[in-house]
């Protein structure tokens, strides 16, 4: 039997689709615990998936800037900065955000979500991801996949990789990154609010990270740090280059 190609399990998308996230949201910062001890006593830690476990940021951003820029007009590196500017929520929502009611989004969305997926075909997880989450599951903290990837892209592209999560979560209807993931976790796992964490790649993740009571750190490469401080002020969570640097942070 031939393997369903990722291409075929990317659903529709309907503009239906409840709004994970409200971008008017401010966040609501914590005091800044000592950086070295960030995450002392978390039992979970949440991941989010492209930029954080998987190199294709640059590669969705590209695709992201040439389709708004034949469809909205503009340049495609104005494209592209608009997508990493909104990142951290589902690209249908993003280009709610950035074209509110324009009827040309459901199309640009489908074939972002279709064409996207080639770059799964060229790309494998970080290489400090494997180390990373086995060190973390032998000091006993369940690691998990949260992202607003399709469900089945998600897991069909892990199969692929030598590396074992807890949990993995993707985008269901509604069942998305931030609060619906965090409390799913906290419910499946039998942990309290102040056992989870989260290492996102975006100013998206902190901000529902922040506003759900997480404690977060920023991996840097697809935002810059400048960005992280100029939305949440000085020292307001560890910033990380490679996953290895997370594990000064937990106990």
């Amino acid at each position: 039997m031939t393997a369903p190609s990722l291409s075929s399990m990317v659903p529709p998308v309907r503009r239906s689709l409840p709004v994970c996230f409200q971008t008017n949201q401010a966040p609501r910062l914590f005091p800044a615990s000592d950086p070295m001890n960030h995450f002392s006593g978390v039992k979970a830690l949440l991941f989010d998936f492209d930029g954080t476990l998987v190199d294709t940021m640059g590669a969705f951003a590209d695709l992201a800037g040439q389709l708004m820029a034949e469809a909205y007009g503009g340049t495609v590196e104005q494209g592209r900065e608009d997508y990493l500017r909104t990142s951290g929520i589902p690209f249908f929502q993003q280009l709610g955000v950035l074209h509110p009611a324009d009827p040309r989004n459901d199309l640009v969305s489908i074939r972002f979500e279709k064409e996207k997926l080639s770059a799964y075909n060229s790309k494998g997880l970080f290489a400090d991801v494997g180390p990373a989450v086995a060190e973390l599951r032998r000091r006993g903290v369940a690691c998990v996949v949260s992202s607003n990837n399709f469900t089945p892209v998600v897991v069909e592209f892990l199969k692929g990789q030598d590396v074992g999560f807890d949990l993995v979560l993707g985008y269901d209807s509604g069942f998305c990154k931030g609060e619906p993931h965090f409390a799913h976790v906290q419910r499946t796992l039998a942990l309290s609010r102040e056992q989870l964490g989260f290492v996102g790649d975006s100013v998206r993740d902190g901000e529902l990270a922040i506003n759900s009571g997480l404690r977060f750190c920023a991996r840097l490469g697809t935002v810059p740090r400048q960005r992280f401080l100029e939305r949440f002020g000085p020292n307001p969570f560890p910033f990380i280059d490679t996953l290895a640097e997370l594990l000064s942070h937990v106990d």
